[in-house]
């Protein structure tokens, strides 16, 4: 029996995100890699949402942190958009993500 590879790949973190995980404890900054990579194996599982008026844009959580990210069916890519705590993200920075 072999075993399947995720067929989803992180491509890209924005500096903006990356900036913003670096400030995290080292606790919370394992945590959410583990959540990045159980986004690799499964990008729609059921703790993401889809972001509401965007085309392929969706959010995860982790306790009081939030991010935002990007999915690229036709390359199976995902792109980190944002990573920030719950009450620092608002819906105007939301809207203006790209899709």
């Amino acid at each position: 029996m072999t075993s399947k590879k995720s067929e989803w790949k992180i491509t890209k973190i924005a500096n903006s995100a990356r900036k913003n995980i670096d400030t995290l404890d080292i606790e919370k900054q394992k945590i959410l890699i583990t959540h990045f990579y159980s986004l690799q194996n499964n990008p729609f599982h059921k703790n993401i949402k889809k972001v509401e008026g965007k085309k392929n844009i969706y959010r995860g959580r982790m306790c009081d942190v939030r991010y935002y990210f990007r999915i690229i069916s036709e390359t199976k890519s995902i792109e980190i958009l944002m990573v920030n705590f719950r009450g620092q993200i608002k819906k105007k920075i939301i809207q203006r993500l790209k899709e």
